[in-house]
């Protein structure tokens, strides 16, 4: 298990927001998405999987909460606070990304 401790003065209005492109692949998802945890955990981004579950990173429900914050800015998607939790992975949320915005979800 990996467990990192999060910046927690750190907050969503700390870190620019920039929405992708409204033709955004997983691809383009998962890079915001790493970049953000990433940055949320004081680490580096190469040092996130996008295969592994988001809690081995210490993903707790405020951090979870954030998530769906950063996500819905980014993506235009409405997501609920416990969307780290239904999409464990980045990989399964940016493809939860892509698939909801093609309505193939």
């Amino acid at each position: 298990m990996r467990i990192f401790s999060f910046n927690s003065k750190k907050t969503v209005e700390d870190i620019k927001i920039e929405p992708l492109s409204p033709s955004f692949t997983q691809r383009d998802v998962e890079h915001a998405l790493i970049g953000w945890l990433a940055k949320q955990l004081g680490i580096s981004e190469n040092q996130i999987d996008p295969e592994i579950n988001v809690a081995e990173y210490g993903m707790d429900s405020i951090l979870s909460a954030e998530l769906s914050v950063f996500f819905e800015e980014i993506t235009g998607i409405s997501a609920a606070p416990e969307v780290a939790w239904q999409f464990p992975t980045i990989r399964k949320l940016a493809n939860y990304a892509v698939e909801s915005r093609n309505g193939t979800w």
